[in-house]
């Protein structure tokens, strides 16, 4: 998702990678047997991992420099809080209705297209694709 980035607009992809989790995430409550329900997972997983990257992509481009290391300190803090505090309380929605789960996936996915679409920029950063490959090679020696 990171070299995506490069060519397209943040807001562009964030606005299609959660379509995607939130399209794989509703079909999951009416999956007819375990296959369908894998095939589905996968995808979704897909989605989410693509998510989480442009996030890191979307950090480093629109937070100012000097407050990076701060930004995502707290990034990786919450991912690391949300690791350990969401089996529990997935579990504790699943024991009320399993359904709800996938529907509650669904509906944060939802937040995250939201967020993108009034946050975002709608246009790449011109120059930024030059501008970094400029930096990545190494000066020729006179």
């Amino acid at each position: 998702a990171g070299r995506l980035a490069d060519s397209y607009p943040l807001r562009s992809l964030f606005m299609l990678l959660p379509v995607g989790a939130v399209l794989f995430s509703i079909p999951m409550v009416l999956a007819g047997n375990a296959y369908e329900f894998l095939v589905l997972r996968i995808l979704l997983g897909l989605c989410a991992g693509g998510v989480l990257t442009l996030s890191y992509t979307a950090g480093g481009r629109l937070i100012p420099e000097g407050s990076r290391g701060a930004a995502f300190g707290l990034f990786s803090s919450a991912a690391m809080i949300g690791g350990a505090v969401g089996p529990m309380v997935i579990g504790l929605v699943a024991a009320w209705r399993l359904s709800a789960v996938f529907w509650a996936s669904a509906l944060l996915y939802g937040l995250v297209l939201a967020w993108a679409w009034w946050q975002l920029p709608a246009a790449r950063e011109p120059g930024l694709v030059e501008e970094r490959h400029r930096s990545q090679v190494p000066a020729r020696p006179a």
